[in-house]
């Protein structure tokens, strides 16, 4: 998307935040749907296409994808685009120009030529950039949901961290990061929940620190322990405004508050009725009472407290 589109939010009520009358005049009778969409527009306001209302994140990128091959004209790669793949293509046994056009491949999209310039990398780079091309190849097998494959390149980034000591140690919360993807994907929640739960207290360096909350809310919610399914979310939505998962967090908190499927939890929906988006921020206050009350338990380490260990079953907040 930041390739190719310049993305901005926009509210055609004119109520609440992004409200703007000019935006409305854009986008009228260009659309069809009314509500949560994406929309995507030339320059001069002709409209290209719109996504299914409340499209997850997957169908979101596939319609991008989509729209690029429809409209090359859209897709034509800057000047600097072109100098980082030529510069690939001609200095082929360069690992550092090897990596730079797999980055931008990958980047827009092309996962072919992306996965063939990382694995080149695999094999002859340095240890750093080594472990830089398997994890994105196994962000891409993860998109794929090829597990096997990821799994073979998680086992290879850890076994590659391990000979080198203290040189990759941040890496290793790529492969955890990507080892709980793969555990929920497979419903080995419990398991992902074992593995991601202290993790996140040690990753507050990382720039994977967000996944390893959300995937381990996730987890937790699938393993029976709404209660700090919610903590996680809301511990993104205190400490991490700026985050691209922090609307996917608050949103998620909500979870119990709203009557969509959830892409996040496999299209969970709650029997709430008609809302509005106050509804929403009510959900959202409700989980944080949550997060306030496992906040000591937290920080202890204490990850069987809360509700379930109380005899009490799931702490629902309606």
């Amino acid at each position: 998307m930041n390739r190719r589109f310049v993305a901005y939010f926009y509210n055609r009520s004119g109520h609440g935040e992004g409200g703007n009358a000019k935006a409305a005049a854009f986008t009228k009778g260009k659309t069809e749907n009314p509500y949560a969409f994406m929309a995507a527009f030339k320059a001069d306001g002709t409209i290209v296409g719109e996504t299914e209302l409340y499209a997850d994140k997957d169908a979101v990128f596939e319609w991008l994808r989509q729209l690029l091959a429809k409209h090359p004209d859209l897709g034509k790669a800057t000047d600097a685009e072109r100098a980082v793949l030529e510069r690939a293509k001609e200095r082929s046994k360069d690992c550092t120009a090897r990596l730079a056009g797999a980055v931008l491949h990958e980047q827009l999209g092309d996962y072919d030529p992306a996965c063939a310039g990382y694995e080149f990398v695999v094999s002859s780079g340095s240890a750093e950039q080594r472990a830089q091309a398997l994890t994105a190849l196994l962000r891409i097998a993860r998109y794929r949901k090829q597990w096997d494959v990821h799994e073979s390149n998680e086992t290879a980034l850890t076994a590659l961290i391990a000979g080198e000591g203290d040189a990759l140690a941040m890496h290793r919360f790529d492969a955890a990061a990507e080892r709980g993807y793969r555990l929920v994907a497979k419903d080995e929640f419990a398991e992902a929940r074992k593995l991601l739960q202290p993790l996140t207290k040690e990753a507050t360096q990382s720039p994977r620190l967000a996944e390893l909350h959300f995937t381990c809310g996730v987890a937790c919610w699938f393993a029976k322990r709404r209660d700090w399914a919610k903590f996680h979310w809301c511990w993104i939505v205190e400490h991490m405004p700026d985050d691209r998962l922090h609307r996917r967090a608050y949103i998620t908190a909500a979870a119990e508050a709203m009557p969509y499927a959830n892409f996040e939890l496999r299209n969970y929906s709650a029997k709430v009725g008609n809302i509005g988006t106050h509804s929403i921020v009510q959900g959202v206050r409700r989980a944080m009472k949550v997060y306030e009350e496992l906040k000591p338990a937290y920080d202890v380490g204490e990850f069987d407290h809360g509700a379930a260990a109380r005899g009490g079953g799931l702490r629902q907040f309606r």
